[in-house]
């Protein structure tokens, strides 16, 4: 990777570096689009932010600078750059507080191709008025980062959101954090997938110092937390005679929302909502014939279902399939729910 883009890089880490207790609530007031600008050949910018703006005070080398107001009658600052080469940072700065407090909204993408492969990275952050507390949909603090091949036999992703006063703990406003990671590489004979989220609430402070209050909020909030994860792998060589798979599903917490239980011939176990339950799948056939069809194929399959909550666990194990998904399914109670080990 090129120098200039790692030291851009390294500036928009910093950006977000800020503790997440610095970011007040507030109205959210419209900052302007983002991404509606265009380099010209000449290294000046047009750019339609949805605002009204006056001539620009610079618009040279691929950087633009205009005073805007929005329909508020807010004044703002509007800053763009972008280098030509991948690299792209748009900010706006309220300068009037017409309709309340001041705020900054930036966003800094890059994107870079380099050896057959792509890096990208988006950056945002919206403070004061800008951010949009209660609203789903806009993070006051979003990144995201992605390496990819060209061939499209690898890929890994990192997304982190951060928002305020979207999720309601005991009449007062939660903050929840949201990050999801995951991975694939594959090539003629084997893929691998990889897949995490974690999705964390933190009840707001409360202003009454009553013990219980504080105790009762903080078992809320973490009730509304959870953690998921998908791994699966598939080798599947025909010039060896052998295909091997591996699943494993996890769901804690709030992904786990409404009872179930796992059939399994024989035995079952249960779970109850919030309750960490964990499928696991392993398959093997080594040889030509059919899955458990001739002495030429040796197969071994593995189901296996346990609830860490409640300490249960069953399973089935064969030696005549390899395939275990085909042993039961772990289901919900309430059959209008979704499954809780749908892909995510």
């Amino acid at each position: 990777m090129k120098i200039r883009n790692a030291v851009k890089i390294a500036a928009a880490a910093a950006l977000f570096a800020a503790p997440v207790a610095s970011f007040a609530a507030a109205p959210a007031v419209a900052a302007g689009s983002f991404g509606n600008n265009t380099l010209n050949t000449d290294g000046t910018i047009t750019t339609n932010s949805g605002l009204t703006c006056a001539g620009a005070g610079i618009n040279e080398g691929g950087f633009l600078q205009e005073q805007c107001v929005n329909s508020a009658g807010d004044t703002l600052i509007h800053t763009v750059l972008d280098d030509g080469a991948g690299f792209t940072d748009e900010s706006y700065v309220q300068m009037g507080a017409a309709s309340g407090t001041s705020g900054i909204a930036d966003k800094q993408s890059l994107t870079e191709t380099a050896s057959g492969e792509v890096f990208s990275s988006n950056a945002k952050l919206m403070t004061g008025n800008f951010e949009a507390v209660g609203d789903m949909g806009s993070a006051r603090i979003h990144l995201d980062q992605g390496v990819s091949a060209t061939t499209g036999d690898f890929a890994t992703t990192f997304n982190f959101d951060e928002r305020n006063g979207d999720i309601n703990v005991q009449g007062h406003d939660g903050t929840f954090t949201d990050m999801v990671i995951g991975n694939m590489a594959a090539d003629s004979t084997y893929t691998n997938t990889f897949k995490f989220e974690n999705f964390n609430v933190e009840a707001a402070t409360i202003s009454n110092v009553d013990t219980n209050v504080y105790a009762d909020a903080n078992a809320a909030a973490a009730a509304l937390s959870g953690v998921r994860l998908d791994q699966n792998a598939t080798l599947s060589d025909a010039s060896a005679s052998i295909t091997q798979t591996f699943e494993i599903n996890e769901r804690h917490g709030a992904f786990t929302v409404a009872a179930g239980n796992a059939n399994i011939p024989g035995s079952n176990v249960p779970w109850s909502a919030g309750d960490s339950i964990i499928n696991t799948m392993i398959g093997q056939l080594v040889g030509n014939g059919a899955t458990g069809g001739s002495a030429a194929a040796m197969a071994f399959g593995l189901h296996d279902f346990a609830n860490e909550s409640t300490g249960g666990g069953a399973g089935v194990d064969s030696q005549v399939s390899a395939n275990p998904a085909s042993f039961y399914t772990p289901s919900y109670t309430d059959t209008n729910l979704p499954d809780p080990f749908a892909a995510f």
